[in-house]
């Protein structure tokens, strides 16, 4: 029982129902919804304006609403269609009303809204022509949400969207860092939405802001050499894997030098020669006096190598001690394998996973050894 309506609004009443859509219900299919309201002693009133549903196998229907579609079920073939788009009230005939846009002639039962619509309540109608013979729908209405702006430091997703539309933010790659989580003004964030690396969120009323934050996943290594020849692995380096960039220049004297096979970098005055260090390769590095260098950047994830029949300059390409016993071969050890020391010690293949030794023998991180093997193929280590 509804009072008499007043300014306040007290007469005025709703309801609402929900629809479960059939599974075989096509795409595109269109569900009607019209209500009429029969008060005792008075005769039937209609809604106005009607209201329906388009069905839609899309993940996000509400990410996109910037098109408008209609019914033509009943119409003849041939009509075409205006579509007219107001403000200011439902009647389009009414004082307060001024239409926005209207569309050309269409053949089609939609049309994509212009993109600039301010924020709002809109109505809309359409003119249905077919020879002599015009008609017009119902009156519907959509809004048009508040567009607010999203700032994403150290990422992508910036831009202006529309409350209630679907923003995604990706954090940048960074050299030596890895994305640890969000920071976020604007909008609250569950524990699992900040770990997200690719975080998908709803646009709220009001503008957000974004920073990835990270962790370093730099490592550093200290070489020390001593005056002489030394046998070197390199288990972090930097993005620039030059000499000049790694080694330095300090500490350093005229026709020092870094040796791997048969290439030779010489040191000069105050530069070396080209030469680009890798992880798991040994290299020869001769020096004047003893010195020590610091590097930092980052570690190789790999745990093999990939070896050539004949002599290979290695070093442990991961953190992880090992002894020849730890090591696998694709192809398999062969008798007489060997592996070489700096100080000249040497471990010797015999047969069926057993090494020969001439003293205590390890492969250890940041040292390099020689390894003259039998055949070719993929060198496996231990994994951290």
């Amino acid at each position: 029982l509804l009072p008499q309506n007043d300014e306040t609004h007290c007469g005025e009443g709703h309801f609402t129902f929900r629809v479960k859509v059939r599974d075989d219900a096509p795409e595109g299919a269109c569900i009607n919804a019209e209500a009429i309201i029969d008060f005792d002693g008075n005769g039937e009133i209609t809604t106005s304006p009607a209201w329906f549903n388009w069905v839609t196998r899309a993940e996000n229907p509400a990410a996109d609403a910037t098109t408008l579609r209609w019914d033509t079920s009943d119409d003849a073939a041939g009509t075409s269609y205006v579509v007219t788009v107001w403000t200011g009230d439902p009647d389009q005939t009414a004082e307060g009303a001024t239409v926005t846009t209207t569309s050309d002639p269409l053949t089609a039962n939609n049309w994509k809204l212009p993109s600039d619509l301010a924020a709002g309540t809109y109505y809309w109608n359409v003119t249905k022509t077919n020879g002599e013979t015009t008609s017009q729908t119902s009156t519907w209405s959509f809004d048009v949400a508040e567009s607010h702006i999203v700032m994403v430091t150290n990422g992508t997703g910036s831009g202006t969207y529309k409350t209630n539309t679907a923003v995604t933010a990706t954090p940048n790659e960074e050299p030596g860092k890895e994305f640890d989580y969000w920071e976020a003004d604007g909008i609250d964030l569950t524990d699992e939405q900040k770990k997200e690396k690719s975080l998908l969120f709803t646009m709220p009323d009001n503008d957000v802001t974004l920073t990835a934050v990270y962790r370093s996943t730099s490592q550093t290594q200290t070489i020390n050499l001593k005056a002489g020849w030394n046998w070197v692995g390199f288990q972090v380096l930097p993005e620039d894997r030059s000499l000049d960039n790694v080694l330095g220049t300090n500490g350093f004297a005229i026709n020092d030098m870094v040796v791997h096979g048969n290439n030779i970098a010489r040191f000069y005055e105050d530069f070396w020669d080209a030469m680009e260090l890798e992880h798991g390769k040994a290299y020869k590095i001769k020096v004047a006096q003893d010195t020590s260098f610091v590097i930092e950047g980052n570690t190789d994830s790999r745990n093999s190598l990939e070896v050539k029949a004949g002599w290979n300059w290695i070093a442990l390409p991961n953190n992880v001690a090992v002894t020849p016993e730890d090591l696998s071969h694709s192809v398999g050890f062969s008798t007489g394998d060997i592996i070489i020391k700096s100080n000249g010690e040497y471990a010797t293949y015999l047969s069926d996973g057993l090494w020969l030794y001439n003293g205590e023998f390890n492969l250890e991180p940041g040292k390099g050894y020689k390894l003259k093997t039998a055949n070719a193929g993929t060198l496996k280590f231990p994994e951290e």
